[in-house]
């Protein structure tokens, strides 16, 4: 899982890194956007890829997400 935003006229592309979510279910994710001028971020958001040995369903919850500078 990882968080991401694209900013600026040509959408460019800044993310948190790839995390793994662990057996117990819970992870904090942050982004630094200290770089980026937040009135430029065209869209942001959560990725979610699945273990390539995975199989089966899953769910997702995400309680809290927060935008500052």
């Amino acid at each position: 899982v990882k968080l991401f935003v694209k900013h600026g006229n040509g959408y460019t592309f800044t993310d948190s890194g790839w995390a793994t979510i662990g057996k117990s279910g819970t992870i904090d994710l942050t982004l630094d956007l200290t770089s980026i001028n937040a009135a430029d971020i065209r869209e942001y958001g959560i990725q979610f890829v699945d273990a390539s040995n995975s199989s089966g369903q899953a769910s997702v919850y995400v309680d809290n997400v927060y935008l500052t500078n």
